[in-house]
């Protein structure tokens, strides 16, 4: 069963392991992001990590971005590994992996 919560990304245990933190991950997509683009996958990113289980609409909302905006970055996020989303679209970021 732990197996299965942790596949569905239920388990909001924090981890410790070796993660990058927010500002090198930020700092790593000003590298090969365009400006913009990396200025708002750094905010959505800082935004995931100020407030734990934030869904993308909220994002959204709280950055005034389109959600198709909030929703392609926080996919970008996911695909890194950086964060995670369970079912009901919330997202944490992700300190099991790098």
């Amino acid at each position: 069963i732990d197996g299965l919560i942790d596949s569905l990304a239920l388990n909001c245990d924090s981890g410790t392991s070796a993660t990058p933190t927010p500002e090198e991950t930020a700092a790593r997509y000003r590298l090969y992001l365009p400006p913009e683009k990396a200025e708002i996958t750094t905010e959505v990113l800082r935004i995931i990590c100020l407030k734990k289980g934030i869904s993308i609409e909220e994002i959204a909302v709280e950055l005034e971005l389109k959600y198709s905006v909030a929703a392609e970055t926080v996919s970008i996020l996911e695909n890194d590994g950086i964060i995670r989303t369970d079912l009901l679209q919330r997202c944490f970021y992700n300190t099991k992996n790098a």
